[in-house]
């Protein structure tokens, strides 16, 4: 078998080994036992704007423009909670890749903002963006946003006027958010692409091996 054989057949085995797994978009409270949690806790009552803010690994920080900031606009979980108000979007980031998140979700608008407008990232490569249902209104509380079923590292929120149906990072949004937590992170066990190209690469090698011995016997 030849050179050039091995490597077209290993260079297939790597493209299927890069595809993603589909992203779903959770709307329950999905994740049970959880490794880390950032309630905000550690913010107390302010209307200040700390920058980025960290709790065991999980750091939350706007991007963009804040005309208002606030911790205890609503109580959702605890005594603090995130409220940001202005163009851009919520960056929130886990100190590795991670498998799924899960946070609670509400909104500054006086009327139902209807929806959820995210893109999800991993490396700084998007693997899903879009709009989900359904974010309360103003003082309503807030409801189960998360997602699963892919590697990421990074996830950008925001929650704009009723009638959004996509991600926008320039666009003005009024997003309340709690309560997030993780379960691990993504672990180093190859995925089931991964075994496809090693066994082939085996395979292939093993094959070559076989034909060798048997011209040099001949």
């Amino acid at each position: 078998m030849s050179v050039k054989i091995i490597a077209a057949a290993l260079l297939a085995a790597t493209a299927f080994s890069g595809a993603h797994a589909a992203l779903t978009v959770e709307t329950t409270d999905f994740i049970g036992a959880y490794t880390n949690y950032n309630g905000f806790e550690g913010l107390g009552n302010t209307s200040t704007y700390p920058g980025a803010y960290t709790e065991q690994a999980i750091t939350v920080e706007k991007i963009g423009n804040i005309s208002y900031f606030g911790t205890t606009i609503q109580t959702i979980v605890g005594a603090a909670n995130w409220y940001s108000v202005g163009s851009g979007y919520i960056r929130i980031t886990f100190g590795g890749a991670i498998n799924a998140v899960e946070l609670l979700v509400g909104s500054g608008w006086y009327s139902a903002a209807g929806s959820l407008q995210y893109d999800v990232l991993n490396a700084g490569i998007s693997i899903g963006t879009g709009s989900a249902c359904c974010v309360p209104n103003y003082l309503s509380g807030a409801n189960f946003f998360g997602f699963s079923g892919a590697t990421f590292d990074e996830v950008r929120i925001q929650s704009q006027q009723s009638g959004a149906t996509a991600f926008d990072a320039n666009a003005f949004e009024a997003l309340d958010i709690d309560a997030i937590n993780f379960n691990g992170y993504a672990g180093a066990v190859p995925e089931p692409a991964s075994w496809v190209l090693m066994i082939t690469g085996f395979g292939l090698v093993g094959a070559t091996m076989r034909r060798r011995k048997a011209v040099l016997t001949a």
